[in-house]
């Protein structure tokens, strides 16, 4: 992103902390900068409040956040007030610290449990999504989106949490979210899909169609009767297939 000011965006939503009022909403954030960096654009202001709100999950693509610089409690969707660790609980990458624990533990110690070690394959799908894109078949021609300021639709922030891959469909330029089941319940990654897509209607589709598809390592009966009512989110399984080459080490 092109540098429009001398000090970063994140630096400047500290200060904007020091000015606003808690609690406050994101809208309350959009016009602190637009009285004072006009250009700083709302939807990267939105996406800035996610990244640094400390009980919002972060994903790979924006490691380079330091939890430092998450001085943020989002306390419902759209509805924030300054991190407190006294009175929020500490948090490690969006879980609180002792659940972020156990769940590493989780990973590593089950890799002979068929689960455990599902789990651990579908932290890595996103990545591993990013890179075949181009071979991936969604049934239309998907392609990652990119905002005005030169944003990446992977890991998209915004103020009612990160989608995993805000999309765009080239032939009918409906956006598209695409949401990845990954360890979280079939009522959670339904409701959070239906959410940024709702976000993204408002925000970002300027009166273009929004579409929503979960993407889930297994059948799941809950997700099917979900999506059966919902004629805009499509549910998907995925497989990926592994396999040995020896002939390098033929002799």
């Amino acid at each position: 992103m092109t540098a429009r000011y001398d000090r970063p965006v994140r630096e400047l939503l500290q200060t904007a902390l020091a000015d606003l009022s808690d609690p406050f909403t994101s809208d309350d954030m959009v016009r602190w900068f637009a009285s004072r960096y006009d250009k700083v654009r709302p939807g990267t202001v939105r996406r800035y409040l996610a990244f640094a709100s400390v009980n919002v999950p972060m994903g790979t693509a924006d490691r380079h956040w330091r939890e430092e610089d998450r001085t943020v409690y989002r306390l419902s969707p759209g509805q924030f007030t300054r991190y407190r660790p006294e009175i929020h609980g500490v948090f490690e990458n969006g879980l609180p610290s002792g659940l972020a624990e156990e769940t590493e533990d989780d990973d590593l110690g089950g890799a002979d449990n068929s689960e455990d070690a599902a789990f651990a394959l579908e932290l890595l799908l996103e990545e591993f999504m990013e890179a075949n894109w181009a071979s991936i078949d969604f049934g239309r021609p998907l392609r990652i989106w990119t905002d005005e300021d030169g944003e990446r639709g992977r890991q998209y922030g915004t103020d009612v949490g990160i989608i995993d891959f805000l999309c765009e469909d080239e032939a009918t330029e409906e956006m598209v979210v695409v949401e990845l089941k990954r360890g979280k319940s079939s009522d959670r990654v339904i409701g959070q899909a239906l959410r940024y897509m709702g976000w993204v209607r408002e925000h970002l589709s300027n009166g273009r169609g929004v579409k929503g598809i979960i993407i889930t390592h297994e059948y799941d009966d809950r997700v099917r009767y979900a999506v059966a009512e919902l004629p805009n989110v499509e549910a998907w399984t995925y497989s990926v297939s592994f396999e040995l080459d020896t002939r390098a080490f033929a002799s």
